[in-house]
């Protein structure tokens, strides 16, 4: 490599790489990114990939044994000498440490989430959750499903993932002859709101089928 110093290189090369990588691991695997070796544009480049792509990796910061910056004269380089003579050899110690910070994309994502709420966007929410999901595989997308499912009338499915939240009053009308009723008037107030009225073919919106003939 002959411009070890340009930025731009590596942020095309490691982002090609990345994916490469990603699209043959398998669920158990784990990618971690040394961002400690390499040239400042190497570091600076993984960090900005990092951060701001949808990468579910690690980030990991090694430290030397002198715990300051590496030396960068490397005349009389002995790599097999100074391989044989590493003390971590003998005495070795863990100089790790995962970069903590989150990533700018999981932030842009809760955003875009926290706005589609208001709007009653839970198709698009759904959408924001699987994506935050592969950031952050502890998230709970379980809230936005079952508000997606209610928006549906789907009440049996939203009802047993209210049970798993232990929520208990997600339905004000508990009787079962009203609470369909109810549900669907709610179900319209929303759809006024969003103002969608019929489907782009002019026909009534197919989750409304099965309660229009009843009421």
């Amino acid at each position: 490599m002959t411009n070890p110093h340009e930025y731009n290189t590596f942020i095309r090369e490691f982002s090609r790489e990345i994916h490469a990588i990603q699209k043959n691991m398998e669920d158990s695997d784990e990618l971690l990114l040394n961002v400690s070796s390499g040239t400042p544009a190497m570091k600076s480049a993984l960090l900005v990939l990092s951060t701001m792509l949808d990468y579910n990796c690690r980030m990991i910061q090694v430290t030397t044994p002198a715990k300051s910056m590496n030396e960068h004269s490397h005349k009389g380089y002995d790599a097999a000498f100074l391989w044989e003579a590493d003390e971590d050899n003998e005495h070795p110690q863990n100089r790790c440490q995962e970069v903590e910070f989150q990533s700018l994309a999981l932030v842009k994502y809760q955003s875009i989430l926290k706005n589609l709420i208001p709007k009653y966007d839970y198709a698009g929410a759904l959408s924001i959750c699987s994506a935050i999901r592969n950031l952050d595989p502890a998230f709970d997308d379980r809230p936005f499903r079952m508000a997606a499912q209610r928006y549906l009338l789907n009440i049996k499915e939203a009802r047993a993932l209210a049970a798993e939240l232990g929520i208990d009053d997600l339905f004000p009308i508990r009787a079962n002859e009203n609470i369909e009723l109810f549900e669907y008037a709610a179900n319209l107030f929303v759809t006024v709101k969003r103002e969608e009225y019929v489907t782009s073919s002019g026909e009534s919106l197919p989750c409304y089928s099965r309660f229009s003939e009843k009421f």
